[in-house]
Parts: structure tokens; sequence; C-alpha cells
């Protein structure tokens, strides 16, 4: 619009002394408005003002707000720019700048919840090992556990086998019977020492004692620790799986794996510290035993 003597008078006063920015021939009012003096006026001030408040924003999203204002900014201070109405035109065959300006911050803001999907699966890795780590040592405790309950028992078995065996076990699992050699002296005073044959013995040891303390002690535990095991290395499988995939170049898998990853926190389905705490407690009382 044209603009008289009085008029420029006015834009002054509500400018606060600045002038708008405008465009085309002769003096400043006769030229036309692109950007009134009132909006130069706040976006100055708002440039002054940014230090302050960037400090009061200290963020990635206030951070990312703030370089998109203040690029908007300079392209309506700009005469050369088209003033407000030029920040939504294409300048030759790039996009316009606000199009520029949504499109890097969206890529902005979907790489800082990629960091922070890579950042909140990386602690989900650490626990989820931990607690792996934690059901494979309760796991090999009681497997030793049952190995020793059974060598205990074999080894009394074989003190058994010793005592009424005259010698080895065949290969057959058969030994003879120790006997009681007698001695008796005739009318003469001859000597004669009677040794019996000893008759075939059967040898078959048992696990008939070490056994039912397994099941009673042992047996549910070691089924539960399995199982845990085999859900803990499901989900660390999963947890690496979905870090290549925020990983990726792919926008769709990237997406995929944040949608699966806040779905796995919703529903409590990743193990927690807290997860640690117990199952550390559980592998203490193991040892004990």
């Amino acid at each position: 619009m044209r603009r008289s003597r009085p008029v420029c008078q006015n834009e002054w006063q509500w400018g606060g002394g600045f002038y708008a920015v405008t465009t085309g021939a002769g003096g400043p009012c006769e030229q036309q408005i692109v950007t009134p003096s009132s909006e130069v006026n706040g976006l100055y001030s708002q440039v002054l003002q940014s230090p302050y408040t960037q400090l009061q924003n200290a963020n990635d999203i206030g951070q990312m707000v703030g370089a998109l204002f203040a690029g908007i900014g300079t392209q309506v201070l700009s005469g050369t720019g088209g003033g407000i109405s030029g920040i939504n035109q294409s300048v030759g065959n790039e996009p316009s700048y606000l199009s520029q300006a949504v499109s890097q911050e969206t890529q902005n803001l979907d790489s800082t919840i990629q960091n922070t999907a890579l950042v909140n699966l990386d602690s989900a890795l650490q626990v989820e090992q931990s607690y792996y780590n934690i059901m494979a040592s309760i796991a090999g405790t009681l497997e030793s556990t049952i190995t020793q309950l059974r060598s205990s028992e074999n080894q009394c078995w074989q003190q058994v086998v010793s005592a009424v065996c005259a010698g080895p076990v065949a290969a057959n699992g058969t030994c003879t019977e120790v006997v009681q050699c007698t001695t008796s002296t005739d009318g003469n005073g001859n000597t004669t020492n009677n040794c019996p044959v000893g008759a075939t013995l059967q040898v078959a040891t048992s696990t008939e004692f070490s056994q039912p303390v397994i099941n009673s002690q042992i047996s549910a535990l070691a089924s539960t620790t399995a199982n845990n095991l085999q859900v803990s290395q499901q989900a660390l499988d999963l947890i690496n799986q979905l870090i290549q995939n925020v990983s990726g170049t792919s926008a769709d898998s990237q997406a995929l794996a944040i949608e699966q990853l806040n779905t796995l926190i919703t529903n409590n389905e990743l193990h927690t510290p807290a997860d640690l705490t117990t199952r550390k407690r559980n592998s203490n009382r193991c040892r004990m035993r």
C-alpha cells in the first residue's frame, strides 16, 4: 500500500521509532510495506532478548524453536527477502524459507527422538544383560548343586560296593561277594583254611535319596530360572534388533522401532533395576544353600 506523510509519522509512532520493511521505488513513504514497523520493533526486541530467553529454555526443543524464529526474523527484517510475505514464497528453484525451516526442524526433531530412543535402548540393554547374567549364575549354581547331590550319593554307593565286593565291578555290572574264610584244625594238628566261593552280586546304584531332595527343593526353581533365561535372551535379541532399526537409515524402520520400544515400556515388558535387586537377592540365597 502507498502511504502519505502523516501515515509515515503514525507508523513511526506505532513502530517505536523503527521503519517498516518496504519494497518498490520512491521515497520511504512512497514504497510498499512488506513488514509493518510494529512487527519490525517486535522482532528486534525478540532478537535482543534471545540470549536470555535461550538460557531460560536450555533444552533441545527450545534451541530448535529459537533457531527457527531467528531465521524467520532475519527474512522478515530483510527488504530483499520480501518481508513477511516473502517467507512463504519460493526463491528460484528453492522452496520457501518457511518450508525449508519446517523441514530442517522436523529433521532435528526426528534426530532428537532417535537419540533419546537410543539412550533408552542402551540403558535397557545394560539392565537386561545384567539380568541375564544373574539368571545364568543362578542356573549354574542350581546345576552345580544337583550334580553335587548326585555325586555325594554315588560316592556313598561306591563305599557300599567296596565293602561287599571282593574285587572290582565287571563290565556287566557284577562282582563277587566278599566271603569270610574260616580255619579248622584236625586231631593230628593239621590246619585247614575254609573259604567258600562268594556269590555273584549285581551292582546297581540309584538316586533314590538325592532325587527327592532335588524334586522338593531345586526342580521348581530350576524350571523358573530356565524360563527366565529364555525370556531374557529373547528380550536381548529384540533390544539389539531395535537398536539396529533405530540406527538405520529407513525412516519407517526407525518409526516402527520407536513405537515398539514405547509399547514395551508402557506394558512393563522390559526388566528394571528393581528386578536386578530381586534376582541378586535370590542368587545369594542359592549360594547359601
